[in-house]
């Protein structure tokens, strides 16, 4: 009986994280994307109207060879020379910073990038458009300092939108990762590495969304589930903070604690019960967006509702004896430290919950 009051307070308290206002491992140190930053001010041209003339094949950079780019965090250009040929990569550096890494250092980080990072990312992914705007199959990685801090606190890296759109004025026209070269120096290689794949995996959600990116906490929340396939990383800080205050929305509140906590556990959750690498693949791919994308990828004998439900119980019991679908195998020992509000009396059947009694101020999803 005292487990069965428990249930229905659990089920309570994920009815709650629906409708009300607005929820072995290696452990990342603390950063932040820059790309949210960048699809909140993304320009939204509608480029099928727009007369563009094809893009002259580029020439293959070369080792030593200097170009102009635009930079977006902050948006100005700068200069920068290619120090570094992958199979699939490109190696810049910022030239007023170029003392900060050894030609040994960039050859590692295109070696890292061509071996592991490129085939992981596409892997559960699936693939960007070759060649790119510029012809060429080639990512260009720019170490350059973002947010001009001189620090490798706050944004580790980003993806920008502006740069695949060609008639925009500050666009790079071609596929470009933006690297922060203070960390690189500043933290651990681990950091660096799973910060290039989280930021990889957005230029090829770009292209598997048919051209644009997603509703921002579903972008970071794959972005950073790729993180976890490619590197195992978890960004605990945010998890756990997300976990200690699950009671904010997770498709408006536009936090930390959301993007790199919340919005992963979920992509975590529907890889876990849903279908693993196939479901990603088909999330990733589908061109629909958000809430929307989840409930095509799902089929229809599910709703996005109830199975957000249910991650809401393994959010708080995540114990394989109440069953796989209220646990998690691959995030052990997380639950919600919460004190769960008492408002109704609920059936045992969670469909049967009278919603309008919970309040007069309800929000969706």
């Amino acid at each position: 009986m005292q487990t069965h009051k428990i249930v229905q307070s659990l089920v309570l308290l994920t009815i709650s994280l629906i409708l009300f206002t607005t929820a072995p491992l290696l452990h990342a140190e603390p950063w932040q994307c820059g790309t949210p930053l960048l699809i909140a001010h993304e320009h939204h041209n509608n480029e099928a109207d727009v007369d563009i003339p094809p893009l002259a094949p580029a020439a293959p950079a070369l080792l030593g060879q200097i170009d102009r780019f635009f930079i977006h965090i902050p948006e100005t250009s700068i200069t920068a020379t290619c120090i570094a040929i992958g199979q699939h990569c490109y190696i810049y550096v910022e030239n007023s910073l170029r003392a900060m890494i050894t030609d040994a250092e960039a050859a590692a980080i295109a070696k890292t990038f061509d071996t592991r990072i490129y085939p992981s990312v596409r892997h559960w992914m699936g693939a960007e458009t070759q060649p790119g705007l510029d012809r060429d199959n080639r990512i260009t990685i720019l170490m350059h300092d973002v947010g001009m801090n001189a620090s490798g606190r706050d944004y580790g890296g980003y993806f920008a939108p502006v740069d695949l759109q060609p008639t925009l004025p500050n666009s790079n026209r071609r596929d470009i990762l933006f690297m922060d070269i203070f960390q690189f120096r500043e933290r651990a290689r681990q950091t660096f590495y799973s910060s290039l794949a989280h930021e990889f995996a957005h230029l090829v959600n770009w292209y598997q969304n048919g051209g644009t990116v997603d509703q921002r906490w579903l972008e970071e929340g794959i972005a950073s589930f790729v993180e976890w396939g490619v590197y195992g990383t978890v960004h605990t800080l945010f998890v756990d903070n997300y976990l200690k205050n699950p009671n904010v929305s997770l498709t408006t509140a536009n936090t930390l604690d959301v993007y790199y906590g919340a919005a992963f556990m979920l992509i975590l959750y529907l890889y876990e019960n849903y279908g693993g690498v196939q479901f990603i693949r088909a999330l990733a791919a589908e061109d629909m967006l958000g809430q929307h994308a989840i409930d095509i990828t799902l089929g229809e004998n599910r709703r996005f509702t109830d199975v957000f439900l249910d991650w809401g119980l393994a959010n708080y019991l995540n114990n394989p004896l109440h069953g796989q679908h209220l646990s998690y195998q691959n995030l052990p020992n997380r639950k919600v430290r919460y004190r769960l509000p008492t408002r109704c009396q609920l059936s045992e059947n969670r469909h049967s919950c009278p919603y309008r009694q919970l309040g007069n101020t309800l929000h969706t999803f």
